[in-house]
């Protein structure tokens, strides 16, 4: 459409105006990428709040992931071990603040000791969650207090998510398939047991 406006100019074309007006040759991704990173900021501050609702989404999974890639191979030396996810504190702590989220612990000096393994025998944290980013407050802030001594059940799926699931994994956490209800059942019978055994 815009080539034809300068058809009736012999030999000449938009591109050609583009690269003559530029002073040098570009391409049209060149074009597009400028475009976008004029045009990207102003959709996210003011466009409509699905942009920066899935912008902030795929800026958390891509965190997960590359944090998750990066730290993989340090689990070897630590298979299976609850502490591993301590390591990724610091940097899903720079995300949530990236993301504007902000967590609080009421009580934290009560919260370290009733989660610690200096209160007596073994604890269960419920995590009633609505969305993925509360594995945020439980990386950024509960997981610390509990010095990575404590486990996770979490559903079988998030096993097959990349580096994320494989991640998780080798940091010693358990998997149920909530669609079979006995496996699953036993499943968190044999942690309970393992939990009471190392008071954890």
């Amino acid at each position: 459409m815009i080539d034809q406006l300068f058809g009736w100019l012999p030999n000449l074309s938009f591109s050609s105006v583009v690269r003559v007006t530029m002073g040098c040759f570009i391409s049209y991704q060149d074009v597009g990428k400028v475009a976008f990173g004029l045009i990207f900021p102003v959709l996210y501050t003011k466009g409509p709040s699905w942009v920066s609702y899935y912008t902030k989404f795929v800026i958390y999974y891509g965190s997960l992931t590359v944090v998750a890639t990066i730290l993989l191979p340090f689990t070897l030396l630590r298979p299976r071990d609850t502490r591993n996810l301590l390591w990724p504190c610091k940097a899903m702590r720079f995300t949530a603040s990236l993301l504007g989220l902000r967590y609080k612990i009421v009580n934290p000096v009560e919260a370290k000791f009733r989660l610690s393994a200096q209160s007596s025998g073994p604890k269960v944290v419920v995590v009633n969650h609505q969305s993925s980013l509360d594995v945020l407050a439980l990386l950024c802030h509960l997981w610390p207090l509990m010095d990575g001594q404590c486990t996770i059940i979490s559903k079988k799926s998030l096993l097959f998510t990349g580096p994320f699931g494989v991640m998780a994994y080798m940091s010693g956490v358990t998997f149920i398939d909530r669609s079979k209800q006995q496996l699953s059942i036993d499943v968190l019978n044999q942690t309970m047991k393992e939990c009471k055994e190392t008071n954890q």
